[in-house]
């Protein structure tokens, strides 16, 4: 009769699969990394033009405002020294306001362009790096794979289910190791962080879980039975 599977097993099986359904995801994302980086260039125009077209509105405005100086007649009523304090107060007003809209726009643009560039150097990435990226991909997505049916084959009593889960952690750490080692330094900022941390939570991950299978009772497994 079949002995129960035990609930270390259940719980690291699960995890086990969870794991492969996440990495055959960002695998996926690995190989399209370009049309992610088209993306990326897409935002960085986007957001150039939403400032060229701030600007040009901003210029409109001020033409708009000029003309209604200029057309504004004046006035009869007041004084010589009313009309000369009139005249140099609008004409005060006039050259704070323009610099204060001048200084506005240079800080705009200032500020969009150290944004795109940042952005921009965060996450670029030379062809090499994205060769490299893309091949990892693919290989990933056969280690994302077997971790998926070392997951399944720990539901199922197999006398070589352990050794099998064991294999599967034991080569996903050193891919990840010289995944990390590889692309560690490469392209932009943003990208070598992601790199780094997901390398580093995929070691830490299939180092608890190898520790887990080893400290259980196995006898599960080891159990020589026959149905019926």
């Amino acid at each position: 009769m079949k002995s129960q599977t035990p609930t270390w097993a259940i719980i690291v099986a699960i995890l086990m699969m969870l794991i492969g359904g996440c990495g055959i995801k960002n695998d996926i994302q690995s190989i399209n990394i370009r049309s992610i980086l088209d993306m990326k260039d897409k935002i960085l125009e986007n957001m150039e033009t939403k400032a060229k077209n701030s600007n040009k509105t901003n210029k409109e405005v001020e033409v708009n405002d000029e003309d209604n100086d200029a057309s504004e007649p004046d006035s009869l009523e007041q004084g010589p020294e009313q009309g000369d304090a009139g005249s140099m107060t609008s004409t005060t007003d006039s050259i704070t306001s323009e610099g204060m809209t001048s200084d506005a726009k240079d800080t705009s643009n200032s500020d969009m362009k150290s944004v795109k560039d940042m952005f921009g150097t965060m996450v670029d990435l030379p062809e090499k790096t994205i060769k490299k990226i893309i091949t990892f991909g693919y290989i990933g997505l056969f280690f994302s794979f077997l971790f998926l049916v070392g997951g399944l084959f720990l539901l199922i009593k197999k006398s070589f289910s352990i050794k099998l889960a064991y294999a599967v952690l034991g080569t996903n750490i050193l891919f990840s190791v010289v995944r990390w080692v590889m692309l560690s330094g490469e392209g932009g900022t943003l990208i070598s962080l992601g790199n780094s941390l997901g390398a580093a939570i995929s070691i830490f991950t299939c180092l608890i879980l190898f520790i887990v299978i080893l400290s259980s009772d196995k006898t599960h497994y080891e159990e020589v039975y026959t149905d019926g």
